[in-house]
């Protein structure tokens, strides 16, 4: 039961690909009439790509960004007389990236591509890329800015196989070498208003060296990840300098109380976010803390009174910023201040379907 839903929504993606391909077919037509060098003998020969899950910018969540960005992909083919050699690819319409290079009939090809996060004027960077994207360097900010383009981030894609015979439209699944980090807070039952002023996260490494030693390939049917045949990376963490992250607030932050009607990782209850190149958790002569400033009042009639909450991170779950992953962290001030952290896989979900959503 369970594969005959999951033919038929493949039957269905498969629909809206074509009907986007027709789309795209048009829009080739009318480009012959420009000037574009593009012949009638080209149509519905280029070789296209559609992009699949966590294909970011930066921390957003969802992959509408993707699409007002326009980002290129930088696709490689490592088969013989190969199309691509790091070669940028734009976006064309309709959530479709389009090369300039036509199939040629009977040639397999083995492609995957990489995309880098533009560099800001200020905060993170994707320096050194290398190897066709298999070897980069991730910089991340040195203090924590709050918005979502400040922060490095990197994709590669699995090894795709493709036939020239078929024209496909090539299905490129990408994941993330960074780690995203959240903070969430509500005030306890007992508490009449709890003000929070700033918090800190300290000793965090923001340069990684990166080179991937297991290359993933995609099974041809089902678009998923061999078993074992993920994608595998060493990181090499400059550990010299490390920043603390702190969000210090212009304006007072009143907490919401959290009475179990709504997950206590709801977006509403978030405080701060940002990107990270992956890392233990640290102990020892300098651990990676979570320091946490607030002001209280148990009862209207009170005066406020300061606070601080000073919590050993490698004393808490978990013990690494994962590779893909987010790591969430809830604090909950009541009369005793208590922390919690979860790890969250980013979902991966066609851009036809819908967002990218936290599992």
């Amino acid at each position: 039961m369970r594969h005959e839903t999951v033919n038929i929504l493949r039957r269905m993606a498969d629909q809206a690909i074509r009907a986007v391909l027709a789309a795209a077919s048009l829009f080739a037509a009318s480009c012959t009439k420009d000037g574009s060098g593009y012949g009638p003998e080209d149509e519905g020969n280029f070789i296209n790509f559609y992009l699949k899950g966590t294909a970011t910018k930066a921390l957003i969540d969802n992959t509408d960004d993707l699409i007002a960005l326009k980002q290129d992909i930088v696709v490689t083919d490592e088969s013989a007389n190969p199309a691509f050699s790091n070669t940028a690819v734009h976006h064309f319409q309709n959530n479709i990236w389009r090369s300039d290079k036509t199939w040629t009939a009977g040639k397999t090809y083995s492609l995957f591509a990489y995309i880098a996060s533009d560099k800001p004027v200020e905060g993170g960077s994707v320096v050194h890329v290398e190897d066709s994207g298999r070897k980069v360097t991730v910089i991340q900010p040195t203090g924590f800015l709050d918005g979502p383009d400040f922060w490095a981030d990197y994709l590669l894609s699995y090894r795709v196989s493709a036939n020239g015979s078929d024209k496909p439209l090539v299905q490129m699944e990408f994941e993330r070498v960074t780690a995203a980090v959240e903070l969430y807070m509500t005030k306890g039952p007992n508490m009449y208003d709890v003000i929070v002023d700033e918090a800190t996260f300290s000793n965090i490494a923001t340069f990684a060296r990166m080179t991937l030693y297991e290359h993933g390939v995609l099974n041809a049917n089902d678009a998923d990840p061999v078993t074992g045949m993920k994608n595998k990376w060493t990181v090499d963490i400059d550990g010299t300098n490390r920043y603390p992250y702190s969000y210090k607030l212009s304006q007072d932050l009143h907490l919401s109380p959290y009475d179990g009607t709504k997950d206590r990782f709801d977006e509403s209850y978030r405080i701060m976010r940002f990107l990270t190149v992956p890392q233990t958790v640290m102990s020892g002569s300098s651990p990676m803390q979570l320091t946490v400033k607030y002001r209280i009042k148990e009862r209207e009639e009170d005066q406020y009174r300061e606070g601080t909450s000073v919590f050993d991170l490698a004393q808490y779950s978990p013990d690494e910023w994962m590779i893909g992953h987010k790591i969430k962290y809830y604090v909950n001030i009541d009369s005793s201040t208590e922390l919690t952290g979860v790890i969250d896989e980013w979902k991966q979900v066609d851009f036809i379907e819908g967002v990218l959503l936290p599992k």
